[in-house]
């Protein structure tokens, strides 16, 4: 009984705490499937010595449903040869596998570090192997013996992936491949552990599907605070609309995001400044405007201050331009300009310090 409400009482805590991720994270309606071809090279592990790679390239393909924003699952098919020499004997040796894998993307939960463009990940799973194994006289070619088969495959593996593209990305995968056969190689050694193999591999995933909502393949859905508005306007991907300027309450405050290397002020950003440039103007706190500019971690140091000096310069332009325009008063010198390399926003560091924020101070 004591084992029972503990358990219980783990799984509230379990449950307790993944609400709380997804209140602060946004974690929802992960129906994205991708589709990654990849070419391979393969290593046995067999009776055979020494090791070897096969001498032409083999080919994969796997289909990718995403469960969430740490795991996903994969349907996998691959081709690929081996040949080897050894003892005056040639190994040819055809593989073709089918597998389901289960994947855990370590980075996507800031585990590691705070970048977005590069994911890594590990998985474990379980397939089926077709093989076609013959040996040859490797002085006269003459056949000496076929055997074909098929093995169960348990594997384990890894890999990088670097995001060139809200749909697109490049990966490097390794995996160990064991089976329950003996006979991968045409030559069973009754004392030998069972034949296996590895995968070196490189590909292209591609992302499809209409609800793109995975982390990694698009952060700007989920790594702005609820009370931004969605950023993927700078997309152009939604439609703003403004509440009507009688019920508007004017803001001291206004965050403007930016995607990677842009310092340029996009809508919706553009009102919300207005708006506060307005309410500066009707208080006569023109010259009490403050800038805060702030950059992302994936840049150089050189890099991340001329991206938060631009930024910074465009927004004060565009507020000393408008202020002119209307009261033909000159603030370039009075605003404040406050340059930030670095940030200590404890959730989605990339996207969130990609800012500039404005306040009236008083």
């Amino acid at each position: 009984m004591k084992k029972l409400i503990t358990l219980l009482l783990l799984l509230c805590s379990v449950t307790a705490f993944s609400q709380q991720s997804q209140d602060t994270l946004r974690l929802k309606h992960f129906s994205t499937w991708a589709i990654a071809p990849y070419l391979t090279t393969t290593h046995q592990y067999t009776d055979i010595e020494p090791i070897s790679t096969s001498s032409k390239l083999g080919f994969g393909i796997n289909v990718e449903k995403h469960l969430s924003h740490y795991t996903s699952l994969q349907l996998g098919y691959s081709t690929t040869p081996i040949f080897s020499k050894s003892n005056g004997l040639y190994y040819e040796i055809g593989l073709s596998q089918r597998d389901v894998r289960f994947y855990f993307h370590i980075t996507n939960g800031n585990t590691l570090r705070t970048w977005r463009s590069t994911q890594v990940y590990v998985y474990g799973g379980v397939g089926r192997a077709n093989y076609d194994a013959k040996i040859f006289n490797d002085s006269t070619d003459k056949e000496l013996k076929s055997v074909s088969g098929k093995a169960t495959v348990a594997i384990i593996g890894g890999g990088a992936k670097y995001r060139v593209g809200n749909r697109t990305s490049v990966f490097v995968d390794g995996r160990v491949n064991f089976t329950n056969s003996d006979k991968l190689d045409a030559t069973k050694v009754s004392y030998s552990f069972n034949d296996g193999y590895f995968n070196l591999s490189v590909g292209l995933s591609y992302t499809f599907g209409k609800k793109r909502m995975i982390e990694w393949d698009n952060p700007y859905t989920y790594l702005v605070p609820e009370i931004v508005y969605d950023t993927t306007v700078v997309l152009k991907t939604i439609k703003y609309e403004a509440p009507p300027k009688a019920k508007m309450v004017l803001p001291d405050t206004c965050i403007i995001y930016y995607t990677s290397k842009n310092y340029t002020v996009e809508m919706p950003y553009a009102d919300q400044l207005d708006l506060v440039i307005e309410k500066a103007i009707q208080e006569d706190q023109i010259k009490h405007i403050k800038i805060s500019a702030y950059c992302d971690t994936t840049g150089s140091d050189k890099t991340n201050k001329a991206i938060v000096e631009k930024r910074a310069l465009h927004v004060l332009e565009y507020i000393s331009a408008t202020i002119m325009k209307r009261t033909g008063v000159d603030v370039s010198q009075a605003t404040v300009v406050e340059l930030y390399d670095e940030s200590a926003a404890m959730y989605a560091p990339d996207a969130r310090n990609r800012k500039v924020v404005v306040n009236i101070t008083r």
